[in-house]
């Protein structure tokens, strides 16, 4: 930091890493008087109540979301991937966030994970719009997924996100624990899944849609593997067969990807593997592999 002596008048910087919280005596170099320097007190950041943040990469789901929001007075902030959700949390301050597991670019659960390891923004409330594409496998707890505050799944926006959200805004729900139906096993397998409805229904979209259609559902199988297996994930990175330690999930999530995606898409190009393969080196670079 930079300081100026009271005496003679002269600027001086000051590394912070010198400064012990109660404050260090320093000697002028010019006029040798003796200054106490303190770091500024910096005010806490304070969280937009108000305001709620939906990162989903969807334009279906983000629009179903945004509209319920919406609806109950909030002031929304949209983004669709990763970066710019990571940009804009850390610039608009929302007290809330929502992300898509899935995000492009910097996965939803990862942006949580860098969320919450800043000063400005760990008591962020996020809640994880997860794409599980086999609940009846996982059966983790919310509150291990990379330190999520809460999640939800497509089926239940309508019926359980102003519930979520307002719960987080106000604070009611404990430590560790969620909101769902009353009476509901959180980890029952559901009718319909995420990755399914992702590319599944309605008119037949164009190529341009399919393919980040395909990107995405590559993305959410990645995603899955890494938010409800976290640590086995990345120490089979650093061993070197995440393949083989999770050949039966890939194998599954490419079989859902070959089911969903039309023939004449996957011909153009292995979304699957490119997707997969670029998560696993952004994955290294950011564990230092």
């Amino acid at each position: 930091m930079i300081i100026k002596c009271p005496k003679c008048k002269i600027k001086l910087n000051v590394p912070d890493e010198k400064i012990s919280p109660q404050g260090t005596r320093f000697k002028c170099p010019k006029c040798s008087a003796v200054l106490l320097v303190k770091k500024p007190v910096r005010k806490p950041v304070e969280l937009d109540k108000n305001k709620i943040l939906i990162a989903v990469a969807d334009d279906d789901i983000s629009a179903r979301m945004v509209s319920l929001v919406k609806s109950d007075g909030f002031n929304v902030i949209t983004s669709s991937d990763g970066v710019d959700a990571m940009v804009r949390a850390v610039k608009e301050l929302p007290h809330t966030a929502i992300f898509d597991v899935g995000l492009p670019k910097i996965y939803g659960f990862e942006v949580c994970k860098r969320l919450k390891m800043r000063s400005e923004t760990k008591e962020m409330k996020v809640l994880l719009f997860t794409s599980v594409y086999d609940r009846n496998r996982y059966k983790r707890q919310p509150t291990s997924l990379y330190g999520a505050d809460d999640y939800i799944e497509e089926q239940e926006i309508e019926e359980l996100l102003l519930k979520k959200v307002q719960a987080l805004v106000t604070g009611k729900i404990a430590d560790g624990k969620t909101v769902h139906k009353t009476g509901e096993d959180v980890s029952a397998p559901a009718d319909r899944t995420s990755a399914d409805s992702a590319v599944a229904g309605g008119l037949a979209p164009g190529d341009d849609e399919w393919i980040n259609k395909a990107k995405r559902l590559a993305r959410i199988v990645m995603s899955d593997v890494f938010v409800y297996n976290p640590q086995k994930a990345e120490d089979v990175l650093r061993s070197g067969n995440f393949f083989s330690v999770f050949k039966s999930e890939i194998e599954e999530g490419r079989k859902l990807y070959e089911n969903r995606i039309p023939q004449d898409i996957r011909d153009r190009e292995d979304f699957f593997g490119h997707e997969l393969q670029s998560f696993l080196e952004n994955k290294k670079k950011d564990l230092n592999i």
